[in-house]
């Protein structure tokens, strides 16, 4: 595991993820300075891919350059720390989508560009879009 890795472990609350999303952004900056620059994901062979149900391990940037696959705060932290580097403003947020059938939160990471635009890295890299979605856009 890298150095810089973060694995939430019971982090509960938007509150307590939003700080550990920050976190990640941070550390990618970081990783990113010492890289010499992040190459937009697009540009790599970096693609969404979910984790197994019951498990949430947050991947650094020299973490998921590695593994080729992440899922929505991976690619989100990473894509908001590469435009920071660039001088853009971006963000990564959490965005409630409602709660599992065990009651628990549902969050989905997204990225916020100046004018509050939002751009969501996980589904150009190939993240199912939910057919509810795809039906209202049709």
């Amino acid at each position: 595991m890298d150095r810089g890795s973060i694995v939430v472990v019971g982090a509960r609350g938007h509150a307590a993820l939003a700080a550990l999303l920050s976190a990640l952004v941070t550390a990618n900056k970081e990783q990113g300075r010492a890289r010499g620059g992040l190459p937009a994901l697009i540009h790599t062979n970096v693609r969404y891919q979910r984790e197994p149900a019951g498990t949430e391990r947050w991947q650094t940037a020299n973490e998921l350059l590695a593994t080729l696959r992440g899922d929505c705060e991976d690619l989100a932290a990473y894509e908001a720390a590469r435009l920071q580097l660039l001088g853009v403003k971006a963000e990564a947020v959490i965005m409630p989508q409602g709660r599992q059938p065990s009651g628990r939160m549902l969050y989905h990471v997204v990225v916020v560009l100046p004018g509050g635009r939002h751009w969501d890295p996980s589904a150009r890299l190939g993240m199912p879009v939910p057919a509810r979605i795809r039906n209202a856009h049709a």
